[in-house]
This record gives structure tokens, C-alpha cells and sequence, in this order.
């Protein structure tokens, strides 16, 4: 205890020539615990130990190590949460240092890397968890011998993304200024990844995509350091040192790398309106988060940005509204909240996929992206060309053209507006790929349209087919006796106008017999509503073409009824004919 006391002893009994090593003792960030390396099983094998700050049973994190396999003494560490640590050993393979994670009161560790050439291995420089302990980057010859590169992975094992891109045969990712945003969100490092010994700094996605260069051109024989690289406390800028102006004479920069929307509202165009005072540009990671109501008028000219999320963060909406004509593109990936929306028309061009909590309204948009996973509600006519769109939220169109495959899950709505029958009039999925349905549909009316028999609305389209059906469908119900009924086909689901009633059915018994030819001569000129006694064609008439409607399904027999004998329906029928003769004499 710090203001004095008896000291405990933390590790367990040595061997004779076993010692605590000095190297990596550390507490928790909690204090709670505390982590060392030891050979305290077997002389000369060090393994790591983590075991309580006030005293108790050590246990050791490492799994069985091969013979002559160790813990390394360097990179070993706590997550910021104290809840895992991670470590580097040749725990695999003798000599082959890989990088493992464990929870910190011990358990089963995971290995984070992937499977390593014949020479490559993990590095100890720059280890290090993120800053909400969620993912851990390392450097690593993993895809290539002497090559090393940087990766990231989920702390708790998964699959690492390389997050440099393509390097020149020389090029590689220099094991000093790696690090994680303050916010997690985004990796800065330093590489040789343009031109062979020309090292320049780079940002991208925490979780994988598409890097940026932050420095400026550099004169030849120029190159940013690696000492003093960093970003600010709150992430907006990154500072570095390079001989950016004249070879040999070192000065220091900063670089705005991501910027936030000031203004009630304004164009996106205008410096004044965003907290660093500069026009969003490619490196940036762009912010339309208000504390209320904000509407930004999209750029004016085509421009590319880092990444873009959109939603107030309290009350109120967060509108981008893209303008005709001009393309506007995200790097990485687009996050649009509860309380965002993007409309307008123009191209809308994502490349590291969309996520919509909020509203997407399209008026003649098309958005470019490779996937979309859509929460909140996407509504309008344009066309999103995506490889795959699944949709747990509302999907409304007008006519929506999707280029890839789309999935409608158990949790989505999909609302179909009817206001005619013409193209146009009424809402349209035209897919490219594939649909699976697992979804409520939702048919709406508008403009008072009231369908008529034999309408057909072909609804969904999708060339490479059609899995599963809606788990619910709320369709209107119509007048005069006709009703929607969904249909389902190998490429298309339609929304098509029929009768309730059974055609030649005039006594509503589901046979079509000669007892339906009586109750037309019972009930014959009488008028009414539709479906009244005698009415086999259901106009609300009993006349002749009743007659006729009966003639023409004699015999037809709904699902589950029972006809009755031949004999009696043609005797029936030959009465009727006669009845109907004197009927038109006598008129």
C-alpha cells in the first residue's frame, strides 16, 4: 500500500534461477490487477502471469509453449478496459512469434493473426489496442516475407484487415508512428507505399478501406518523419514534421483530417460553416451532426471526402441535399443516424458501403455503393446499384432500380403506393440480382385510386429470382366484391385485381350447378349490390349474362366443395334457358 503497510509477495514460488523480469510489469488501468513475466514454472521458460494487486493466486495467460518457446518480454499488455491482454509469443511453433489475446483473469487465448509465410512473423513495435480496447493493430511479414505491412482485428479474435494498400516492390509500412485516432474511428502511418524510400503519411479506416495520403508532394529526397506524428486530443487535425518545402530542412505541419458542421444552415461549399474553417476534401472525415435542425446544400462541384455521417444529436434532423449533376463521393463508408436524412437527386457514390438509421429520399438520385444496410427508411424513385442491399427498416419507392442482390428481413417494411395503373403511378422494385423475402408488405392507395378487375401491378422484379414470401401483407380491402391478391412468380411478385366471389356462383355455395340456375330464376331483375342472390357475375344485375356466367363455368368447383349430380344441373339448366326466352318476349 502506497501509504505504507506489509508488502505481499505476488508471484508464486520459483524455481532455482527463476526471477520476475523487469520488463512489462504493469497495473491495470483499474489498478485492480497486475501483469508479469516470469519463469516461474520452468527455469529459463518465461510466460505471463496475471494475478491480483493486493495479492492472491497468480494464473498464467499463455497456453502450453512448445519446447523452447517463450512469452516475448516486450508489447505485452492491458486493454483500456483491464477486461483482456494481449501478448506476443512463438506459443505456436518455436521461433515463430505470433500475437494472441486473452482475458485478463484468464481463459483460452486467440491467436489475431493470420496464418504466416515461412519466415514472416508479428513485430513487437506499435502493438497496440484501440482506444475503446475493441480491435488491436500489429504489424506483420503476414502476407509476404520481409514485407511488413500493417493489420487490424477485433481483440477478441476474428479476421485481420490489411489496412495499407498496395506497397512497390520496396515499399513497406515503417514500424515507428502507427497509431489509432483518439476515437478509434481511423488509423494514421507512415509507409513507403507510393514510391520505394519515399516515406509519407497515410490515414485510413480503423476497420479497413480506402487510404489517404495526408502530406503535401514532397520534393525529391523529401520524406515526413516519424518523430512527433500524432493527431490532436480531439482527432480533427494531425501533426507532423517533413521536409516538405527544401530537402534536408525539417518543418512542421498540420492537416485538418476531419471536420464538423457549424451553421443552422448553409452550403457545403461555403469554409465559414465547418469548425476548422476549410472546404471538405478527401482526407477529411466530414460530420453533419447539429445539436438541432441543419440543412446543408450539397457541393457544386464533384468532390470526394474520407467519410460522412449525417444525424443530429439531439432534436431535430440533419439534411444533406445532394444537387443535380453533381457526384458526390465517400472513400469509406457513409453512417446516416436516426436523425439524418440524405436527399435530392444527383450521384451519391459510397465505397465503403452505406448504413441508414435514418431517411434516404430519392428524386431521381442514383447511389453507387457496394452494400447498403438499411435500419431506417429509403423512400422516392432513382436507382441504387449496390452488390447487396438488406433491408431491415421501410423501403417505400416509387421506382427504386437495384443492381445487385436484396434482402428484405424478418424485421423490414416494404409499403407499396397504388395511385393508377399506368408506369409511374405506382411503386416498383426492379432488381438485377436476387430478392429474399422475409418481410411485411404494406399496399397503400393514394390519389383515391380504386382498381378495377384485371388490374395487375407488377411490383418486384428480379432477374436472378425470388426466395421466400412476405410474412405478412397488408393489403387494402376494395368494393364492389374485388380484392388484391399477391402474387408470386419465379422473377416477379405482382398485386392483381380479382373477385372475391366465385364466378357462375350465384347462390355463393362454391359449386357452379343447377342450383345456381334456379336462384337465378328465383331472383331474375332484380337489382342491387354486388353479390346479391342471382348475381353469378357479380354487376349487382340479375338478367341474362348471368344465364351466360353460369353457362360459361358449369361444372367449376372452389377448393373443398362438393358438386352435386349431373342430371339435376342440365335440367336446371335447359329451365333457365327457357325462362330467359319469355323473359326477353315478354320485354
Amino acid at each position: 500500500p502506497v501509504t505504507g503497510g506489509t508488502p505481499v509477495k505476488l508471484n508464486s514460488a520459483l524455481p532455482s534461477g527463476g526471477d520476475v523480469r523487469y520488463y512489462g510489469l504493469q497495473f491495470s488501468p483499474d489498478g485492480l490487477r497486475v501483469l508479469y513475466l516470469a519463469d516461474q514454472d520452468t527455469n529459463n521458460v518465461h510466460e505471463l502471469y496475471s494475478v491480483p494487486a493486493a495479492g492472491g493466486t497468480p494464473i498464467k495467460l499463455n497456453s502450453a509453449l512448445p519446447s523452447g518457446g517463450d512469452v516475448d518480454y516486450e508489447g505485452f499488455q492491458f486493454s483500456p478496459d483491464g477486461s483482456r491482454v494481449l501478448y506476443r509469443a512463438d506459443q505456436d511453433k518455436d521461433d515463430v512469434y505470433e500475437l494472441y489475446s486473452v482475458p485478463a483473469a484468464g481463459g483460452t487465448p486467440v491467436k489475431l493473426n493470420a496464418e504466416l509465410p515461412p519466415d514472416g512473423e508479428v513485430t513487437d513495435y506499435g502493438l497496440q489496442f484501440s482506444p475503446d480496447g475493441s480491435r488491436v493493430l500489429y504489424l506483420a511479414e503476414q502476407d509476404t516475407d520481409d514485407v511488413w505491412e500493417l493489420y487490424s482485428v477485433p481483440a477478441a479474435g476474428g479476421t485481420p484487415v490489411k489496412l495499407n494498400s498496395a506497397l512497390p516492390s520496396r515499399g513497406y509500412v515503417t514500424p515507428f508512428g502507427f497509431q489509432f485516432s483518439p476515437d478509434g474511428s481511423r488509423v494514421l502511418y507512415r509507409a513507403a507505399q507510393d514510391t520505394d524510400e519515399v516515406f509519407e503519411i497515410y490515414s485510413v479506416p480503423a476497420a479497413g478501406g480506402t487510404p489517404v495520403k495526408l502530406n503535401s508532394a514532397l520534393p525529391s529526397g523529401g520524406n515526413v518523419d516519424y518523430d512527433g506524428l500524432q493527431f490532436s486530443p480531439d482527432g480533427s487535425r494531425v501533426l507532423y514534421r517533413a521536409d516538405q518545402g527544401t530537402v534536408g530542412v525539417y518543418e512542421i505541419y498540420s492537416r485538418v483530417v476531419r471536420q464538423t458542421w457549424i451553421v443552422a444552415s448553409g452550403q457545403w461549399d461555403g469554409s465559414a460553416n465547418w469548425d476548422q474553417g476549410e472546404v471538405p476534401d478527401k482526407v477529411m472525415a466530414i460530420n453533419v451532426n447539429p445539436v438541432s435542425f441543419a440543412t446543408v446544400t450539397g457541393p457544386v462541384t464533384d468532390t470526394r471526402i474520407f467519410s460522412l455521417n449525417i444525424g443530429a444529436t439531439d432534436a431535430g434532423v440533419a439534411t444533406l441535399a445532394l444537387q443535380p449533376s453533381v457526384t458526390l463521393t465517400v472513400l469509406n463508408q457513409t453512417e446516416i443516424s436516426t436523425r439524418g436524412a440524405l436527399i435530392g437527386s444527383g450521384h451519391f457514390d459510397s465505397q465503403g458501403g452505406l448504413v441508414n438509421d435514418g431517411r434516404v429520399e430519392l428524386d431521381g438520385m442514383t447511389i453507387a455503393t457496394p452494400t447498403i444496410e438499411n435500419y431506417g427508411v429509403i423512400s422516392g424513385s432513382g436507382t441504387i446499384d449496390a452488390l447487396t442491399i438488406e433491408n431491415n427498416g421501410v423501403i417505400s419507392p416509387g421506382t427504386i432500380s437495384f443492381g445487385g442482390d436484396v434482402i428484405l428481413g424478418s424485421s423490414s417494411t416494404t409499403q407499396m403506393k397504388l395511385g393508377g395503373t399506368e408506369l409511374g403511378e405506382y411503386d416498383q422494385l426492379d432488381i438485377a440480382g436476387s430478392i429474399s423475402l422475409s418481410a411485411t408488405l404494406d399496399a397503400i392507395l393514394i390519389n383515391e385510386f380504386s382498381p378495377s378487375i384485371g388490374d395487375t401491378f407488377p411490383v418486384i422484379s428480379a432477374d436472378g429470382g425470388i426466395t421466400g414470401t412476405f410474412t405478412t401483407a397488408n393489403i387494402p380491402l376494395l368494393s364492389g366484391g374485388l380484392s388484391l391478391d399477391l402474387i408470386y412468380r419465379p422473377t416477379s411478385v405482382a398485386l392483381e385485381v380479382i373477385s372475391k366471389f366465385f364466378m357462375g356462383d350465384a347462390n355463393n355455395d362454391s359449386l357452379v350447378t343447377g342450383a345456381d340456375l334456379i336462384t337465378v330464376q328465383q331472383n331474375f331483375g332484380k337489382i342491387g349490390d354486388t353479390g346479391i342472390p342471382g348475381d353469378a357475375n357479380f354487376d349487382g344485375l340479375v338478367t341474362g349474362a348471368d344465364l351466360i356466367s353460369v353457362q360459361q363455368n358449369f361444372g367449376n368447383v372452389a377448393t373443398g366443395a362438393v358438386p352435386e349430380p349431373t342430371s339435376v344441373c342440365l335440367l336446371a339448366l335447359v329451365g333457365l334457358g327457357a325462362m330467359a326466352r319469355r323473359h326477353r318476349v315478354a320485354n
